[in-house]
């Protein structure tokens, strides 16, 4: 999609829901889709310009997501 930078990661299924949560609340600059549910596997879309803040905020949350989210691409 123009405009927008695609993130696969993945973090532990039972944390997507707090992740999408947590994103919905950046007025439409972050959209989370699960990709494998299973797997925690999970893309992000980011509005071009805002994945310096994506970084900070997964940063900002990795003791509640985790530690062991990974970038996948």
């Amino acid at each position: 999609m123009p405009g927008l930078e695609r993130t696969v990661f993945q973090i532990p299924p039972s944390k997507v829901y707090l992740l999408k949560f947590i994103l919905e609340g950046y007025d439409n600059l972050f959209f989370l889709s699960t990709l494998e549910p299973r797997r925690g596997l999970v893309q992000i879309l980011s509005a071009k310009g805002t994945f310096e803040d994506l970084v900070q905020i997964l940063q900002d949350l990795s003791m509640e997501l985790g530690d062991d989210g990974e970038t996948v691409s």
